[in-house]
């Protein structure tokens, strides 16, 4: 008989909720309890942008379950509003703070998930409290910043940060009519990208009528009340009405931090193939975590919403008592920027760089289609490779919908460790409407074969 008699889980979104609704289904007699410290459990967050363009109709659409749902359809109790503290480990007992009345209250466990996520990085010169600052995280944030849209009527928008996050926000408030710029530290857009993709997200911005600065530093916030007024740097003042902040996520892992549980170096949680952390009763799973990589079989950290609703079922399962396994992973994410989209899987070229591997690149920009359709879009396309094993170690893509079927490919041949120049070999589809005579994957094998064997 299952020893484990109580799951207790910290978080309530992604990985948490497909870890309760797991550990159900492994374990039907379990006590399983989640603990949120927000209003919501069970919501979008990659979708939001799209709520503000209008595709998703509103900001109520990204709740997809809640406590009565989850506690009539699977027998799961859920408690909003209570922010976990700390963690007994001794005594198998969580301190969690009732936000509404102020009250501490214990939580026993059998087997705790930690699946409390990621957190925004808050600039210090943009604190979240103020009222046109926005850093959009959560549907609490978005219900504040549609809000303050209806009174104020936002027609011009700083976004800090060029990322992907920051780059989507731009395409969806500009195609609504506001005037956005863009603001990015680093040298070039998109810093984590190739190279060649940073230049042609440029193009793409500049020929929508996008602003941006790049090499931004030492930014200056005026401020008045609640709100900031005017920012400041390399001696010019700009006003906007709000102030949205993209300036990436860490792992909220202060709890496990506090309990003594191991992480790595970014502040993650490190979890072992079954998804326990250094202490045996204690699993984590999301965004608060290090997952392998399946290019170098070394931790990183890879924030994804599906990865944390698979790596949550994982959690589920084990805490309950099953024996599932956290395979490595090719990390693959995509993102719309105006009428492209920008694919990246596996590693690119300044990771595999300091992963210490060696590889070749070869790539190509070539139509989407065949030329005589009126239809067609320039794409672009690079893959990179070890000549010795020729194996894939990672791929970018930008073009049209295409491209996310490119990346899946590609991060097949990457976990499966298929010689690069097999690209060459596949019998892609054809059609005038849908494809080019040559796809671009077997442009790219056919280049890789060549190199290989010259």
């Amino acid at each position: 008989m299952n020893s484990i008699k109580k799951i207790l889980i910290i978080g309530g979104n992604a990985a948490g909720c497909a870890a309760a609704a797991k550990a159900r289904r492994v374990n039907p007699f379990a006590e399983i309890q989640i603990l949120e410290s927000g209003q919501f459990i069970s919501t979008g967050t990659c979708e939001i942008p799209y709520v503000i363009s209008g595709e998703i109709e509103s900001s109520d659409k990204l709740i997809f379950n809640t406590p009565a749902s989850f506690k009539s359809g699977k027998n799961i109790d859920v408690l909003l509003y209570h922010k976990a503290e700390s963690i007994d480990r001794k005594q198998k007992l969580v301190n969690a703070r009732n936000l509404i009345d102020n009250s501490l209250n214990q939580f026993k466990y059998d087997a705790l998930i930690l699946a409390t996520g990621s957190v925004p990085v808050i600039l210090p010169q943009f604190p979240e409290n103020l009222s046109n600052v926005f850093y959009l995280k959560s549907v609490q944030e978005l219900k504040r910043f549609e809000s303050f849209n209806k009174i104020f009527e936002v027609k011009k928008i700083a976004v800090i940060g060029s990322g992907y996050i920051g780059l989507e926000f731009a395409d969806v408030f500009s195609q609504k009519g506001t005037e956005v710029t863009i603001f990015e530290k680093e040298t070039r857009l998109m810093p984590n990208s190739e190279k060649q993709i940073s230049f042609l997200l440029e193009d793409i911005l500049k020929k929508n009528n996008v602003s941006f600065y790049t090499s931004v530093h030492n930014f200056v916030a005026s401020r008045t009340d609640d709100k900031i007024n005017h920012i400041k740097f390399d001696g010019r003042i700009l006003e906007y009405d709000a102030y949205l902040i993209t300036a990436g996520f860490k792992p909220n892992s202060g709890l496990a931090q506090n309990a003594g549980l191991d992480l790595g170096s970014n502040g993650a949680i490190k979890v072992d193939t079954k998804l326990k952390t250094s202490d045996h009763f204690i699993y984590a799973a999301g965004d608060n975590t290090l997952v392998i990589n399946a290019v170098n079989n070394r931790p990183f950290y890879c924030p994804s919403a599906a990865l944390a609703h698979n790596f949550g079922h994982i959690a589920g399962a084990n805490a309950a008592g099953g024996n599932m396994t956290a395979k490595p992973i090719v990390r693959n994410l995509s993102v719309k920027i105006f009428d492209k989209f920008y694919s990246q899987v596996g590693m690119t070229s300044d990771e595999a760089l300091l992963s210490n591997l060696h590889f070749q690149t070869v790539s190509e920009t070539m139509l989407n289609k065949l030329s005589l359709m009126k239809s067609s879009t320039e794409m672009f396309g690079k893959i990179l490779f070890e000549k010795d094993t020729k194996r894939i170690l990672g791929a970018s893509f930008l073009g049209g919908e295409e491209i996310s079927g490119f990346a899946d490919l590609i991060a097949h041949f990457i976990r499966l460790k298929l010689s690069a120049d097999l690209l060459s070999e596949i019998d892609y589809n054809y059609t005038p409407p849908l494809s080019p005579l040559k796809n671009i994957l077997s442009v790219l094998g056919r280049k890789i074969k060549k190199n290989i064997f010259s």
